[in-house]
């Protein structure tokens, strides 16, 4: 190919990005299945579908022989997935038909009041929330930055300290690394404010006992394009090539590293560290050493499982669930702790000795996948601190 052409061609790509990119990506007909896989060649196949970075998108990771995996389907790629399920020893089960109905029917809640915990927000109005709580509570807390994304945006953090004297030990909370996981950066911003505003007496001396570094949005830029491009993408926003985009946030700590497919969902980029935003929470983490007590990540990503929830259900001040809808749209909510997935809280572990660190995983086993409706904050936010609360 001549050199004129070459030029041409990326031009095309370059305009082709350009106008795909500022269009809010559309779900419909997409389709959520549940497929477990009982043979060892079933696991291998899609674990290649998997890594493959096409637009089938894998709600939870592939594991092993009898372990289910949610799997979302575009329609024009139907006849893969139907073909591999009658090629190999698969259960199938059809979990929703239409995702673009959840998506729809997501953020339907309203907060006439300002600011709230029955609606989701964009990016802007979260940090203009997060940036006035200093002005509410000039004596407890401050507004704090930990370095740039590689889009330029500012990764910021509520602390919060209300006993200077006491030389509290820190507890970080994270959320959101998972650009989807919009139920993750509500919920901690419901903590953030029960912290500062319970009247509680028992949570007012928890609040008071430690001091507190939250960050709601590890993960700005992948969380500002779910807002404005497409809902369910998971990863950063760093590029990699001319065509493939992002990080999983989560799989970039791990020092033990083969690099996969960029285009993949769950590429772990070149290195550890790597990507901006992992490596700037890594250096922040870092100057609480000493410190630190406690770092709990907040997940939806799908890894609490059946299984891990059993195991956590054992010690019941680990655990809840929040049921809601009808016998038509029914949600089952799962939350516990994980100390088994890979990601920030591993890092801490690995690094800091003796600190409580952990994810707290929040999964819909039902139809509903990452996109919990807005009227779930309140509760799911509750149980979540309990949890919190019972770790230390």
């Amino acid at each position: 190919m001549s050199l004129q052409k070459m030029q041409r061609s990326l031009i095309f790509l370059l305009l082709f990005q350009i106008v795909y990119c500022s269009r809010l990506m559309h779900y419909d007909k997409y389709r959520l299945y549940r497929l477990t896989p009982r043979t060892l060649s079933a696991v291998r196949e899609l674990r290649q579908f998997e890594n493959k970075g096409a637009e089938i998108q894998f709600w939870t990771n592939v594991r092993e022989i009898n372990v289910p995996v949610d799997v979302l389907i575009p329609h024009y790629d139907a006849q893969k997935i139907e073909k591999f399920i009658r090629s190999y020893e698969v259960d199938a089960v059809l979990l929703n038909h239409d995702i673009q109905e959840n998506i729809n029917e997501e953020n339907v809640g309203s907060d006439p009041l300002g600011f709230g915990w029955t609606k989701y927000y964009n990016l802007e109005e979260i940090y203009k929330w997060m940036k006035n709580l200093p002005n509410e509570n000039p004596e407890t807390v401050k507004l704090f930055n930990i370095g740039e994304t590689y889009e330029k945006r500012n990764i910021f953090g509520v602390h919060i300290s209300k006993n200077h004297s006491a030389g509290n030990k820190a507890i970080v909370i994270e959320a959101n690394s998972n650009a989807r996981e919009w139920i993750t950066s509500a919920v901690t911003t419901y903590i953030c404010n029960a912290l500062l505003k319970s009247p509680e007496k028992h949570l007012r001396s928890f609040a008071e006992s430690y001091d507190w570094y939250i960050l709601p949005i590890a993960n700005p830029d992948g969380f500002a394009y779910t807002k404005t491009i497409a809902r369910l993408w998971r990863k950063t926003r760093t590029p990699h090539s001319l065509m493939c985009y992002g990080t999983d946030f989560n799989k970039n700590w791990n020092p033990e590293f083969s690099a996969s497919n960029p285009c993949s969902e769950s590429y772990q980029g070149p290195s550890s560290l790597s990507d901006n935003s992992v490596k700037n929470l890594a250096q922040f983490i870092s100057t609480l050493r000493g410190r630190l007590a406690g770092y709990i990540a907040i997940n939806s990503n799908a890894q609490m499982t059946t299984e891990k929830y059993k195991k956590t259900k054992k010690a019941s001040q680990f655990s809840a669930t929040v049921s809601f809808g009808n016998k038509y749209k029914e949600g089952n909510i799962l939350i516990g702790i994980d100390n088994e997935s890979q990601g920030s809280s591993s890092w801490v572990r690995n690094n800091f000795g003796n600190v409580i660190s952990t994810i707290i995983q929040i999964r819909d086993i039902g139809r509903y996948g990452f996109l919990i409706p807005s009227s779930q904050i309140i509760p799911v936010g509750e149980k979540v601190l309990d949890i919190i609360r019972h770790l230390f």
